[in-house]
């Protein structure tokens, strides 16, 4: 399946093979009936992403994947996971963004940096700045969306200096 960024709409990804997506949300699902432990994190990852893609064709698919991706934030707290529960507020950020849920995208990007913080994680700082310059930049804060994209771009830069 391949899976573009939508250039009339805001870069969001998007795939052409609604069919192949579908074909590949029903595999997973019947995957996730029988998951244990971390099974359940990947899986609904995965699932929460295809169900946002989808929702591009069928809107209601949106809840769906916010479904799936409360499911990971859930994993990740009881697991103690600062990592997981940043990325999934990440990825539960972008399916708000979708929903147009932007200032509540916002509130958990900033969540996700506060966790970056408390947490010492800097291996995702980028790409929550990146997500949260698109979600100023949908919402015509293009002060704030160049800043955060200048933020992510310096870091990405020390990174490959560092690699």
């Amino acid at each position: 399946m391949k899976v573009y960024f939508d250039e009339q709409h805001f870069l969001r990804e998007a795939t052409l093979d609604q069919q192949h997506l579908q074909q590949k949300i029903t595999e997973y699902e019947r995957q996730f009936s029988h998951a244990k432990d971390l099974e359940i994190y990947r899986l609904a990852s995965i699932l929460g992403y295809y169900y946002r893609l989808h929702s591009v064709h069928v809107p209601t698919d949106i809840v769906v994947a916010e479904n799936y991706f409360h499911i990971c934030l859930d994993y990740a707290r009881e697991n103690n996971d600062p990592k997981k529960e940043l990325i999934t507020l990440v990825r539960l950020g972008e399916t708000y963004k979708y929903s147009d849920l932007h200032a509540l995208a916002l509130k958990l990007f900033k969540k996700a940096l506060f966790l970056c913080d408390t947490h010492l994680i800097e291996s995702h700082r980028d790409f929550i700045l990146q997500h949260m310059g698109k979600c100023y930049m949908e919402v015509g804060f293009h002060q704030k969306a160049q800043n955060c994209f200048h933020q992510a771009l310096a870091l990405r830069k020390q990174k490959r200096i560092r690699n």
